[in-house]
């Protein structure tokens, strides 16, 4: 290895037929996932109709932590058919799994890593999955050169000077967080750019602890403390509240002038 690189696990969830499991699992995974963290990943994962988006490139970005010593990144995207026939696409999560000490060179900050594991190639849909992944190599620490040359879109952030206009709301947000509430911010036009100024807001030592969804549904098997909606009508905030998830802005307040 490389000086200045470290060895990431990776995993792949999917709907399969491998004879005695069936359906939605870990279809690959690199030779560091233990069962522990198989169970893990797998509790968080998305399946069948699990995102929010019903457009052919409709996509997620999510965290979470893994245990006590792990945490993941992860991107969930729309694969080929389901081999069911029951109907609608498959839903395919691309893994990225480290160790929480690994996680610090990236000050906690889910974005950055998941920015630089696309960048190099990771978290993509594959066109033939292996039965077995290899490990990642990642830069320890966060470059800002690699982050800036990825293709994962922030193109709000940047569109706009780097800022959402919607501080007060992110402030909001923080505050309903730090009183361990589970929050949905409805209605962002860019969930990562959103997030992007949300995780300049929270102490490093807190940030591990966020778990964040920009593009699934609210499921009550997947307790995601923060989601990023780009919609929002009275069925889903029904669905959020029967789930204790406190949904902002409140009807009729326009994101920007929520305080």
């Amino acid at each position: 290895m490389q000086a200045g690189t470290m060895q990431v696990e990776q995993a792949i969830f999917a709907s399969a037929d491998k004879g005695v499991m069936k359906g939605y699992q870990l279809v690959s995974q690199s030779s560091g996932i233990d069962r522990r963290l198989a169970q893990e990943l797998c509790r968080w994962a998305p399946s069948h109709a699990a995102l929010a988006g019903e457009e052919e490139n409709a996509s997620s970005w999510n965290y979470f932590p893994a245990g006590d010593d792990w945490v993941a990144i992860t991107r969930t995207t729309y694969g080929g058919p389901e081999y069911s026939r029951r109907g609608g696409r498959q839903v395919v999560t691309m893994m990225v799994a480290m160790q929480l000490e690994q996680f610090a060179g990236y000050a906690f900050n889910p974005l950055a890593v998941a920015k630089t594991a696309f960048a190099l190639g990771h978290l993509r849909l594959r066109a033939v999955v292996p039965e077995a992944l290899p490990t990642i190599t990642l830069p320890r620490r966060s470059f800002d050169l690699l982050a800036e040359a990825s293709p994962l879109d922030v193109g709000g952030a940047a569109a706009s000077g780097g800022r959402t206009a919607v501080p007060p709301l992110l402030s909001k947000v923080v505050e309903l967080l730090r009183s361990e509430q589970r929050v949905a911010v409805a209605g962002v036009r860019d969930p990562l750019a959103a997030f992007e100024e949300l995780i300049a807001r929270i102490p490093l030592d807190e940030r591990p602890g966020v778990s964040f969804t920009t593009g699934l549904k609210p499921s009550a098997r997947r307790p995601f403390r923060l989601h990023f909606l780009t919609t929002s009508d009275h069925a889903l905030r029904r669905v959020l509240a029967t789930q204790g998830i406190q949904c902002l802005p409140e009807p009729g307040k326009p994101l920007a002038t929520l305080g």
